[in-house]
């Protein structure tokens, strides 16, 4: 694993990371931008490759940009964000479980801007995902511009709040409000039996979606806990 954990302004730019056993790289800290990276674990695609996340993400003012991925897992998985919050733009991600953000228990992720982005041949093309029986934290002021899709195998649009480890619970129990969400030019293709979106909340938790021009096919959309339901349900 690559680990940056420096405070004030650092510039991580123009490397490779081949075959890593785990996670690639850890970000935990403020105001670091990682440009024009490699990562390319494309080898575990053959040897079980397992918990391979790209990039994990703790920090306010983090800035990922030009940047390629072949994985298994996370392309992205963002923690914790605050203040500046984290942008990611103009990458690309294959193979994995494309953009995810994590909270847990009481986590807080805010103001994050995903932008002109590409996600192929992977189980998720974005999600927000809270952790099951969560007691705080929240999830806010997140968009999604011009993100495209290709080959997405399980969920285009994933946002669900019944999270665990082991697997999701389908029980949707949590403390954790998820709002201010908003997709624009979200588009591409999930592969027959995929959902083109999922949205799965507690009552109460999932407030202020914006989705415009937001366009998965085919359509096969499954939506709970949410009202009004975005365009794209």
């Amino acid at each position: 694993m690559f680990g940056i954990y420096t405070q004030g302004t650092s510039l991580f730019q123009g490397f490779t990371l081949l075959n890593t056993p785990v996670m690639s790289m850890s970000i935990d800290g403020p105001n670091i931008t990682v440009d024009s990276v490699r990562i390319d674990n494309s080898l575990g695609d053959s040897m079980g490759g397992h918990n391979t996340d790209a990039f994990d993400v703790i920090g306010d003012g983090v800035v990922i940009k030009n940047s390629w991925v072949h994985n298994q897992d996370d392309c992205l998985a963002i923690n914790a964000a605050s203040g500046a919050g984290v942008q990611f733009i103009n990458n690309t991600c294959i193979g994995g479980h494309g953009i995810s953000i994590a909270t847990y228990s009481t986590g807080v992720v805010e103001n994050v801007l995903v932008k002109d982005c590409v996600v192929k041949d992977s189980y998720n093309g974005i999600r927000i995902k809270t952790q099951y029986k969560s007691e705080g934290g929240r999830v806010s002021n997140v968009v999604y511009d011009n993100v495209q899709f290709d080959g997405v195998t399980h969920f285009g649009v994933a946002i669900q709040q019944d999270y665990l480890n082991g697997g999701p619970t389908g029980n949707p129990i949590s403390n954790t409000p998820i709002s201010n969400i908003k997709l624009v030019n979200v588009q591409g293709s999930v592969n027959a039996g995929a959902k083109s979106t999922y949205i799965l909340c507690a009552p109460g938790m999932c407030t202020g979606f914006d989705f415009n021009g937001v366009d998965i096919g085919p359509k096969t959309a499954s939506c709970s806990g949410i009202h009004p339901a975005p365009l794209a349900c």
